[in-house]
C-alpha cells in the first residue's frame, strides 16, 4: 500500500498475521540534551522529528511519570516554539526494550499510543546507549510494536514501524455533502 500524507509518502505492507510494517520518513533535527527550565527545575530532553516534533524524557518510574502535567508545560515550552512537541516518558526495559507514556499535542492529552513517538523514543533511546535495534515498545494501551532501524553516524536508517492493524470503523463517505 502506499498513501501521502501532510508528512510525506509512506509505504506499508501486510507482515505475519493481522501485522503491518509501515516505511516511516527520514528522521531529522535531533537535538541530545537539552536543557529546558521547568517547575520542577532544570532538565534535560532529547527531541527528534519523526514526522511531528518529538521530546524524548527518559523516566525511571513510569507509572508515577507525571505526564499530563509535566508533558503540557514541555508541550509548550519556548523551546519547541511556536509549533510545540510531543512528549514522551520513556524507560528502557531490556537490552532491546523501552515503555513508553506520551502526552500527545493536538490530542493535549495522555494518549494510549503514538506510532512517531514510538520511532522518537527507540531512536534517541537507541542513540543514548540504552538499546540496540529492533526495538520492542511497549505502549500505555498494553500493545508491542516494533521500531526497525539502523543508526550510521548521527542518523537513523531504513526506519519502519511495526504493529496490529485492526478495523475500528468503517462507514460511507457521501460526495454530496461536500458539494460534489
Amino acid at each position: 500500500m502506499q498513501f501521502e500524507n501532510l508528512a510525506g509518502d509512506f509505504h506499508a505492507a501486510l507482515t505475519a498475521g493481522d501485522r503491518v510494517r509501515l516505511d516511516m520518513t527520514e528522521p531529522h533535527s535531533e537535538r541530545l540534551a537539552v536543557r529546558v527550565e521547568t517547575s520542577r527545575g532544570p532538565l534535560d530532553v532529547h527531541s527528534l522529528n519523526t514526522g511531528v516534533p518529538h521530546v524524548v524524557l527518559p523516566w525511571d518510574d513510569l507509572d508515577a511519570a507525571p505526564v499530563r502535567e509535566l508533558g503540557r508545560e514541555l508541550r509548550n515550552h519556548a523551546a519547541f516554539a511556536p509549533q510545540g512537541t510531543n512528549v514522551n516518558f520513556v524507560r528502557a526495559t531490556g537490552p532491546s526494550a523501552i515503555a513508553v507514556r506520551t502526552y500527545e499535542r493536538g490530542v493535549e492529552d495522555e494518549t494510549l499510543a503514538c506510532g512517531t513517538g514510538s520511532v522518537a523514543s527507540a531512536i534517541l533511546m537507541a542513540r543514548l546507549g540504552h538499546v540496540t535495534p529492533p526495538v520492542a515498545v511497549s505502549v500505555r494501551s498494553g500493545s508491542i510494536l516494533e521500531v526497525h532501524f539502523a543508526i550510521a553516524g548521527e542518523q537513523a536508517t531504513g526506519v519502519a514501524l511495526e504493529g496490529g492493524a485492526v478495523v475500528l470503523f468503517e462507514g460511507d463517505l457521501l460526495l454530496e455533502a461536500f458539494g460534489y
